[in-house]
């Protein structure tokens, strides 16, 4: 962004710590006045037998892929209220709509995710802020898609055999962040090639 002459930072945070968000969010309205979309790509890939589960590892699955989330949509919307505008856009998994075998912690955070979108959207809709999310299917350059086997499998299983493309994902963040969706809120764009259409 910076070899373009925009002006830009990067910052390392945990989502799970409060002051790191606050930080953040606080940085950001310093150097650019105000803070107009806020983008949650948050996703921590978990899967496991539920009886194998340790209470650990479910908190923090739900810890990164839900809590930092809300912590960073509470800490967002401080200044997206003073100036009465804003857009908040929350990526979520395929699998926040529909159940995986071994998935049980994972689920669970994005489906959470999706509601608590729903929910915002009407608690700030009077402020002018949307609050949509994106729900993206296996995309191309996944970690876990790194396996050419599992690739194989999911391209089989979709019914567009193919990966999302990661530019199919972005282009939607553009849409939902533009001033074209200012009558758009609490609503989910489902990229994925089909997958949720299968009984």
């Amino acid at each position: 962004i910076q070899s373009l002459n925009h002006q830009s930072f990067a910052r390392i945070i945990d989502v799970t710590k409060e002051e790191d968000v606050a930080a953040l969010v606080q940085q950001t309205v310093t150097e650019f006045g105000r803070l107009d979309i806020l983008v949650n790509a948050l996703d921590l890939p978990f899967a496991k037998p539920l009886q194998d589960v340790s209470l650990a590892e479910w908190h923090r699955v739900l810890a990164v892929n839900l809590t930092g989330v809300y912590l960073t949509c509470r800490a967002a919307s401080a200044p997206m209220l003073a100036q009465q505008a804003g857009r908040i856009i929350n990526i979520v998994s395929v699998l926040g709509e529909r159940g995986m075998a071994n998935g049980s912690a994972y689920c669970a955070a994005q489906a959470g995710v999706l509601n608590l979108t729903r929910a915002l959207s009407l608690e700030w809709a009077r402020n002018s802020i949307t609050v949509n999310a994106i729900g993206a299917g296996w995309t191309e350059g996944m970690g876990m898609i790194a396996n050419e086997q599992i690739k194989q499998q999911l391209e089989r299983y979709i019914p567009n055999k193919r990966l999302a493309q990661p530019h199919e994902i972005s282009d939607a963040v553009v849409y939902l962040a533009s001033d074209a969706t200012g009558f758009i809120t609490g609503q989910t764009i489902w990229i994925e090639g089909g997958v949720l259409s299968r009984l």
